[in-house]
């Protein structure tokens, strides 16, 4: 079968899927699954299963998709040192961001959230999944393209994306607020990356990225490149090492190939990228 594509918008952002040896329905799937994620998922929706969670503080028999994230989270959190932190939503919708989640940072959430297959319990608490969040739906995405016998795969989220190509393909990192510019291109044929921005979700002096003060980050970086196994992991990183004071000290100590683009159109890499 020659290469199929299906484009859509969900979670505030356009999707681009593509696969050679796969039923156009099987494209069409991931639109209604990514849909039903961003319906269950969601903290712009109050009766979501995540703002159910929020607002009472415990959910019985949490989906596997919630374990997994919360899984993911801790782990990139505690590799961080508490950089990657779900409960930075509380911050950015206190300043405006979205609906406000009527809670606060808290730099040891991990001491206040709780998880199993029989309960999550979040004590004082709310939780933003995030970058992290959308990195999971992208290897949701590419899993069941990949189940489905489909090859050349094409996940991308809004930039972000899991891919599984027949042979090495040049992708462009677009420089942050330059429409249609790129500086540097990478070259790649299985794996995820992920980049993340102050530019981008910014408004009235605030941005997105929340330090370990709580605050909104201020620096000289304008964006974080992160390549991983899983888009989950390379969004997750992503956002710690972008309020990072050195990103790429830790990434050479993480292991995880990075670009780091300053504000003067420097940029910086670790690891073969």
């Amino acid at each position: 079968m020659p290469l199929k594509a299906h484009r859509f918008k969900a979670l505030g952002t356009v999707w681009y899927v593509q696969a050679s040896e796969v039923l156009n329905s099987k494209l069409e799937q991931a639109e209604s699954t990514a849909r039903e994620f961003e319906q269950t998922f969601t903290r712009f929706a109050g009766d979501s299963l995540l703002m159910q969670l929020n607002n009472s503080g415990k959910l019985d028999s949490p989906p596997e998709d919630l374990l997994k994230m919360l899984d993911h989270m801790r782990q990139i959190s505690v590799r961080t040192q508490g950089l990657f932190n779900p409960t930075a939503g509380a911050a950015i919708s206190a300043q405006g961001y979205g609906p406000d989640l009527q809670s606060t940072y808290e730099p040891d959430w991990l001491s206040k959230a709780s998880w199993s297959s029989e309960l999550v319990e979040l004590d004082g608490v709310k939780l933003d999944l995030g970058g992290l969040g959308k990195g999971y739906l992208i290897d949701k995405l590419y899993a069941q393209l990949a189940s489905a016998g489909a090859t050349n795969i094409l996940v991308n989220g809004g930039g972000d994306m899991r891919y599984h190509f027949d042979q090495p393909t040049d992708i462009p990192l677009m420089m942050p607020g330059a429409s249609g510019k790129y500086f540097k291109k990478l070259s790649v044929t299985i794996g995820a990356m992920a980049s993340s921005s102050p530019l981008i979700r910014a408004w009235d002096g605030h941005n997105h990225l929340v330090g370990t003060d709580g605050q909104s980050y201020s620096g000289n970086i304008t964006q974080v490149t992160v390549l991983a196994d899983s888009c989950a992991e390379a969004d997750g990183y992503a956002t710690a090492l972008s309020v990072c004071r050195d990103p790429l000290a830790l990434s050479k100590e993480l292991q995880l190939p990075t670009v780091v683009y300053y504000d003067d159109d420097r940029y910086a890499q670790i690891g073969p990228v």
